[in-house]
């Protein structure tokens, strides 16, 4: 593209930018009561303790803003069509000509558009983050509405359920004698995830003709709202909040404009697989292709099992699993991706050019990257076709409370649970007056947070300030108390264990407290020499670079090669006659071993793999020895650390992580601790020198802070396993390695 020139269809791609602007010069008044309008009135009937008045007023205005919504949806969608069929070659014709068909078709939806438009964008945030079901759960309440209260509580529990005063709302309901489970609703449920839900269901009984139904009913309603996303994207622009005091250029305003509606389209698919304040469904669209591929193939209808998976293939162009399956049915080039799938992509792409082209032109440099990642990376390897978002996490289907809520309710809704309290009207008097509490709270949580960290602050016994300004978990210093476990157990004091010891000549190397932290131990003689020998080779034989990395053979550190291989792999190998079977049933009958010891030890009703790698870290020659960077930067296996110390369970993470574990495979290189820290990601608490058949095993959360300094000389090997107590997490990759290990066993016993 040449600069100051651009193409006739990018400019006819801006046209719905000008739309509403134009539409809004030309709109007329009308006396329509907008949703601000009746916001503010439920405000004032709340503080004035009117109930009756504030319910009605904050249900109209919930009614109100998703009739705006739906209107400026409908009416896009309509003049889209009526604009597109003509052969309108003038691209300001064009756009004046759909700016007509908005004012009108808006003016006969609700009047004066700009009613709508001079609406804050505060109060447009606070219509999509809920808080008008903060008061409306309480104006119910206070009227006698029992069950909408429930469901007002539940809604917004659901989209922030880190809310303390809705963790306490729903302690009460959970207790109270009239509840029932189907009055947890989500008042707020989207039909494109209730039927993405309902397909889950279905595909798990494997009901694959009723699973088909529902995941393509979820992709029609999701491209439906996408559309509908863009729509409420092209809303008013402050043209003078670049520059207050002079005056903007026209050009800038446009330029301006456009970059926050392009912002705005690019998180759209995101937004529409948002199912809380601070978790998404990872790889949301993609998923469809995916299971809708697996269950047509299961139906027998390849073609269309075909077409599905070359749409996965459009978001994961190297995913194995797929490419092995069109491989396998020897698919034809003709046959071709699903055509929305290849429209929306061809969209994405050509917005987020336009986007980089506007941020390069302008040298902007400090925006959001994570604009330009709608779909990173899959969650999955080789993407389980069983794996699929837990219905309780969503929380989008108007459906009877399943899941951990249930589990505490017995069959007539109440909790076994002693909550102290003497009768239910000294609970309900207590709940009604939390509300004073609630909002002191809230106004002292902040100054509480600093003081809290100024006082762990001052426990340092390292000054790590000089690490402050670098990005959290690349760089690391040592405590001055830090416990090193050494590389022979024979140094260590003896420990007591917590948990049972399965497995005979294993040793007891260290327990939580001489690991200093919660949910965490050590063991030697996992394996013998023998077994980490042969793992070594399998990894060596077989394993790839950039494994788990897409192909990125150095995904951490320059100075070090990076190489793994999963169980699945090992058994197609060895099925391929690539690499002994026997080595192939050691990889994977010894990480069942970890999985026996670990529940186990924490004493654990049930535990599923989630992944299973094995992995090599090799230093790279003529680097340099001295380094301050590490091997693999500190992390949690089920949140994502951010720059303020805060790990949070949201995507691109593996939220549904539960444990994790390393058996280590060999000593002999220089470097490559396993290292826990603090809470602040730069002080290390705990190193762990490794060596054949050492196993350390800890929870997946944000307590267990971890990683490894560099690999200065040699290679370091170790098998890394993390596992989950959701059964609908079970790597299914692993249940079809194992039925191949179970055929060649079998053939060469024969």
């Amino acid at each position: 593209m040449k600069c100051g020139i651009m193409p006739f269809s990018s400019i006819l791609f801006l046209n719905n930018i000008f739309c509403t602007f134009i539409a809004v010069l030309v709109a007329v008044d009308s006396d329509i009561q907008t949703f601000d309008q009746l916001y503010a009135n439920g405000i004032d009937a709340y503080w004035n303790e009117d109930w009756k008045d504030c319910i009605h007023y904050f249900e109209k205005s919930i009614k109100s803003y998703r009739f705006m919504q739906d209107s400026i949806k409908n009416c896009s969608k309509q003049c889209s069509s009526e604009t597109n069929s003509k052969n309108i070659l003038d691209s300001y014709h064009h756009f004046i000509v759909k700016a007509a068909c908005l004012e009108k078709c808006e003016k006969e939806k609700f009047g004066d558009s700009r009613k709508f438009l001079r609406i804050s964008k505060e109060l447009h945030e606070s219509f999509k983050q809920k808080r008008l079901y903060i008061y409306l759960q309480f104006a119910y309440f206070r009227n006698g509405d029992f069950a909408k209260s429930l469901a007002a509580s539940h809604t917004y529990n659901l989209y922030d359920p880190d809310d303390q005063m809705m963790i306490s709302n729903m302690d009460y309901f959970r207790g109270h004698e009239n509840t029932t489970g189907d009055m947890f609703i989500n008042l707020e449920a989207l039909p494109h995830q209730t039927s993405y839900d309902l397909g889950i269901e279905a595909y798990n009984r494997e009901d694959y003709k009723d699973a088909i139904s529902h995941f393509e009913e979820a992709l029609k309603r999701f491209y439906e709202e996408e559309e509908g996303c863009r729509a409420l994207c092209e809303g008013e622009y402050d043209v003078g909040k670049e520059y207050s005091d002079i005056p903007t250029p026209f050009h800038l305003q446009i330029v301006y404009h456009y970059r926050d509606v392009m912002e705005c389209y690019l998180r759209c698919p995101t937004e529409l697989g948002r199912v809380s304040l601070k978790s998404s469904i990872n790889n949301y669209l993609p998923k469809h292709y995916f299971f809708l591929h697996s269950a047509y193939h299961h139906m027998h209808e390849d073609m269309k099992a075909s077409e599905c998976a070359k749409a996965y293939l459009l978001f994961f162009p190297d995913n194995l699993f797929i490419n092995s399956f069109l491989e396998r049915m020897k698919v034809s080039d003709e046959v071709k991706a699903r055509k929305e799938a290849v429209n929306f992509q061809h969209r994405i792409k050509l917005q987020s050019e336009l986007l980089k082209y506007l941020y390069q032109k302008f040298g902007i440099r400090d925006y959001d990257k994570s604009i330009f990642e709608i779909y990173p990376s899959e969650d999955l390897e080789n993407l389980d076709i069983l794996k699929r978002e837990k219905a309780s996490k969503n929380g989008d289907t108007l459906q009877p409370v399943q899941g951990d809520e249930a589990s505490d309710l017995d069959e007539s809704g109440q909790s076994d649970e002693d909550d102290g309290y003497n009768s239910m009207q000294e609970k309900t008097n207590d709940l009604i007056a939390s509300k004073d509490s609630y909002n002191e709270y809230v106004k002292n949580i902040e100054q509480k947070k600093l003081l809290d960290a100024k006082n762990l602050e001052e426990r340092l016994d390292v000054d790590i300030s000089p690490l402050q300004d670098k990005p959290i978990g690349r760089q690391t210093i040592d405590s001055s108390y830090i416990v090193t476990i050494p590389e022979t157990s024979d140094e260590r004091q003896s420990s007591i264990a917590e948990g049972p010891l399965l497995f005979e000549n294993t040793v007891m190397l260290a327990n939580s407290t001489q690991m200093v932290g919660p949910e965490r131990f050590a063991i030697d003689g996992m394996a013998t020499e023998n077994e980490c020998k042969d793992l070594i080779d399998l990894q060596l034989t077989g394993g790839l670079f950039g494994d788990g990395y897409k192909g990125r053979a150095q995904p951490h550190t320059e100075h070090e090669l990076f190489q793994g291989i999963t169980v699945h792999r090992a058994a197609q190998l060895a099925a391929d006659g690539q690499l002994p079977a026997s080595v192939a049933k050691l990889f994977y009958d010894l990480s069942e071993r970890v999985l026996m010891q670990v529940k186990a030890y924490f004493k654990l009703d049930e535990l599923y793999f989630d992944f299973t790698h094995l992995v090599c870290r090799t230093a790279v020659k003529d680097t340099a020895t001295e380094r301050d960077d590490l091997s693999h930067p500190i992390h949690a296996d089920n949140c994502i650390l951010h720059e303020n110390g805060q790990c949070i369970k949201e995507s691109p993470a593996f939220t549904w992580r539960d444990y994790s574990s390393i058996l280590y495979l060999n000593s002999g290189f220089d470097g490559g601790e396993f290292i826990m820290t603090d809470f602040t990601a730069r002080r290390v608490m705990l190193q762990v020198r490794p060596k054949c058949g050492r196993l350390v095993s800890f929870s997946a959360g944000k307590e267990c802070l971890h990683g490894v300094k560099p690999v200065t000389r040699g290679r370091r090997c170790a098998m890394a396993l993390w596992f989950t107590q959701d059964p609908a997490q079970n790597e299914v990759l692993r249940i079809e390695a194992k039925k191949i290990l179970d055929e060649l066993i079998v053939k060469d016993e024969l």
